[in-house]
């Protein structure tokens, strides 16, 4: 079918794939035929902004560049033949074709046929669309959108990630002796509305299954944006908690090295990205390989697993900003943060606090002999055109 004949301006259109020549006339296949009258892909595609709704009404449906194909995705990244659906009375597999860029479900590249679930994410090459089963109508009766937040959040997010539609922030990080400044961390904000949130955004990105991919361009963006710039200084760079200390990670921190030889840069992990000991240590070795440092994140705000301190430590620890917080409101507070501080700067860590906003708080943070801050007190996160402009804080 050709994509210049389907309307894909109307969110509500259904696009009928009725190549019943696929398909061999016996029970088996009318049975499967009769199912895959239930699934359909819905996602937006090439050249066009609204959603839209690919019905899958045969026993295969092959997808690619082809306009002679069942369905055609008008981009050059995708492949003439590159992915084929079959439909039977029991399930719907996918297997790709031999494409150049891939397909992928839920992130993960194919490497052999795959079943599908009800809302998995397909991504032919750069063309993303979900896995959906249709409501028929029955006679007279129109049919009724049951999810209408699910279809904002898939256009949402697919402006956000394939029309980079997210600015990055920087927030400064300075030393605790001197408040000299030492470097950022990138912060995302996206500009499609709703999703401003960073907390909003990844949420809505892991629902779709899609925060791996978000966390990726976020770090390149953010490196992209200081190197162009040209602002001095350490760039911490976040990660997302399902993104696991692997290679598919390692790969990204080595393009972020390639791109930018020069700069120091710190990857942030979360504890709950940590699987076992082992992995930490290889991941360790491996980014120090590449001139990368290593901060623990958010320490203390959930498990704070001293184990992993004491065997395989960070080059830098960051104290969560509830323990900043709770370290003035009493003096058990405050000792036990200290003794939690003096362990890790035995194991030669650099210590951060975070979310430092009150006199009273760099006070006892500079009592317990923290080495960096980062918090309202020293700058709130800022466009690259404010660093630039040296506007106030």
């Amino acid at each position: 079918m050709n994509e210049s004949s389907m309307d894909l301006t109307d969110t509500s259109h259904v696009i009928n794939l009725d190549t019943h020549a696929n398909a061999q006339a016996s029970p088996d296949n009318d049975s499967a035929a009769f199912a895959a009258q239930d699934w359909a892909m819905e996602g937006c595609l090439p050249g066009h902004g609204t959603l839209s709704k690919i019905s899958l009404r045969s026993v295969t449906v092959t997808v690619g560049r082809d306009p002679q194909g069942d369905v055609c995705l008008a981009s050059p990244n995708v492949s003439k033949r590159h992915a084929q659906f079959v439909i039977s009375a029991r399930q719907i597999q996918l297997q790709d074709l031999g494409s150049t860029n891939g397909t992928f479900v839920n992130g993960k590249r194919l490497e052999s046929v795959t079943v599908l679930n009800e809302g998995d994410l397909v991504q032919f090459a750069d063309v993303e669309l979900r896995l959906v089963k249709l409501q028929a109508p029955t006679v007279d009766q129109t049919a009724v959108e049951t999810n209408p937040e699910h279809r904002w959040a898939l256009s949402s997010m697919h402006q956000v990630l394939t029309q980079n539609k997210m600015l990055t922030f920087f927030q400064p990080i300075v030393s605790a002796d001197k408040h000299e400044l030492v470097g950022y961390e990138a912060l995302v904000r996206a500009t499609v509305e709703g999703l401003e949130s960073p907390l909003v955004l990844f949420d809505q990105a892991a629902r779709l299954g899609v925060e791996k991919r978000l966390s990726v361009s976020c770090r390149v963006n953010a490196l992209k944006a200081i190197d162009q710039a040209n602002v001095p200084g350490t760039l911490f760079l976040n990660t997302h908690p399902n993104e696991c200390l692997e290679d598919e990670l390692l790969k990204t921190i080595r393009d972020l090295r390639e791109r930018s030889p020069k700069r120091d840069i710190v990857i942030e992990v979360h504890e709950e990205a940590v699987a076992n000991l082992n992995q930490l240590r290889e991941f360790t070795a491996a980014i120090h390989d590449l001139d990368v440092k290593l901060a623990f994140d958010d320490f203390g705000a959930g498990q704070s697993r001293l184990v992993e301190l004491c065997q395989v430590s960070p080059d830098i620890l960051k104290f969560d900003r509830s323990l900043i917080q709770s370290m003035v409101q009493s003096e058990n507070n405050y000792r036990l943060i200290a003794n939690l501080h003096d362990s890790a700067r035995q194991l030669g860590i650099q210590t951060l606090a975070e979310g430092v906003e009150t006199e009273e708080e760099i006070a006892a943070s500079k009592a317990i002999g923290f080495d960096l801050f980062q918090g309202y007190a020293f700058g709130k996160p800022q466009a690259i055109d404010q660093l630039l402009a040296g506007s106030p804080k």
